[in-house]
């Protein structure tokens, strides 16, 4: 390892402000307006891929609950 100490902590703080200027900024869909106004955030997620992949296992959830497996779940009884 060749690089001092110097060079390391530098290269480290750099690394710091970048995780701090993405995480640490501020969110529009957390500020106060919202609270007044809940429609300012529609739209917040679009085009996110996290979002996308959120509905998508949703879906999937819901598709694979069926009737026979909550009848199983209260064993065997139904309504």
């Amino acid at each position: 390892m060749s690089a001092t100490i110097e060079q390391r902590l530098k290269s480290v703080e750099m690394e710091l402000a970048a995780l701090k200027a993405r995480f640490l900024e501020p969110q529009p869909w957390l500020s106060p307006s919202t609270k007044k106004d809940p429609l300012s955030i529609f739209g917040a997620a679009k085009d996110d891929p996290l979002f996308d992949e959120a509905v998508r296992l949703g879906k999937e959830w819901r598709a694979s609950q069926t009737y026979e497996k909550e009848i199983e779940a209260r064993g065997g009884a139904g309504y």
